[in-house]
């Protein structure tokens, strides 16, 4: 009921058997084919990691191949500026951030503009040394999803990028 993802592991004979039966075949994310009754824990755990980075990282290639196309209909931000806006104004479905991203910036008194250098409005803005970690915060708090990818996998877009709710201009 909960859709986790899993693999399944077994002989060719077990492992189809089991896929004809299963009403759980869209959760799972590979097989592991073999015996590991005997002391084959360590090659078993090896092995199903193995599927699991597969797994996740075709997916997220999938994203960032997507990720293109919905940038012609306006149905993606990139940038931490744009980003942090849009994820303020809780359009943000799901956030795209390379995995060890860091940005300072400064922050306005009312939350709503970032700018990565330092302003010249006479408003007092709050100098925070990760926005990153504040935008995942804010995209999580408003029921947005956060994927990470592996660092240099965005091109351009300051390793971040927000897909939206709905496709138009965001502002």
């Amino acid at each position: 009921n909960n859709n986790m993802p899993f693999i399944v592991s077994g002989g060719n004979k077990e492992i189809a058997d089991y896929l004809q039966v299963s009403h759980h075949k869209k959760q799972m994310i590979g097989k592991v084919v073999g015996n590991y009754n005997f002391n084959g824990d360590f090659q078993l755990a090896g092995n199903a990691w193995r599927e699991v980075k597969n797994h996740f990282m075709q997916k997220n290639n999938d994203l960032l191949k997507s990720l293109e196309e919905l940038i012609g209909k306006d149905a993606v931000v990139m940038g931490m500026e744009e980003v942090w806006r849009s994820a303020n104004e809780g359009k943000g479905l799901e956030l795209i951030v390379e995995t060890d991203s860091e940005r300072a910036a400064y922050i306005s008194p009312d939350g709503y503009y970032l700018s990565l250098g330092k302003p010249t409005a006479e408003k007092q803005y709050l100098f925070v040394n990760d926005a990153v970690e504040k935008t995942i915060k804010v995209v999580r708090e408003k029921n947005g999803k956060v994927v990470f990818v592996d660092n240099g996998e965005m091109k351009g877009g300051d390793r971040i990028a927000l897909k939206l709710r709905y496709s138009g201009n965001p502002h």
